[in-house]
């Protein structure tokens, strides 16, 4: 019963992990529209920028995971993704005038950091999870 409660657990935490990727990745898309009224070339630049960190991030994220474990990596995650929405909160101030495009772009590339990580971590526990669960159901038959 407790190996149950702990998958239980486990599946709750990955939706919650799931939702987090989804929301960092979609904010680009309301900022995008808002700086597109300034500036033509920029409504996609947030998703861009979301999507060009994979290319730096995705074999630096399994490293990451391999040396600090599936726990550290998430949480190291989260803070990165608190670090990029912060990041984009500061391009709104006026006294960064026409420079706070780029602090925006900075924030979207930093929290591409973190869905790259967080992505890194559950495509590497989803797998265990269902062998989990899958020998779980097994044994009881």
């Amino acid at each position: 019963m407790s190996n149950k409660n702990t998958n239980i657990v486990a599946i709750v935490t990955m939706c919650f992990i799931f939702a987090m990727i989804s929301f960092v990745t979609n904010m680009a898309a309301p900022f995008g529209n808002i700086w597109g009224n300034q500036y033509e070339w920029s409504k996609m630049a947030g998703n861009l920028m979301n999507f060009v960190a994979y290319l730096f991030m995705g074999i630096p994220a399994g490293k990451m995971l391999i040396k600090v474990g599936y726990k550290k990596t998430t949480l190291i995650a989260l803070a990165v993704g608190f670090i990029g929405i912060c990041v984009q909160y500061l391009s709104h101030f006026e006294f960064l005038g026409s420079t706070a495009i780029f602090v925006y772009l900075l924030g979207a590339f930093i929290c591409g950091f973190c869905v790259c990580m967080l992505n890194t971590v559950l495509t590497l526990c989803l797998p265990s999870l269902a062998a989990a669960e899958t020998k779980e159901t097994s044994i009881s038959r």
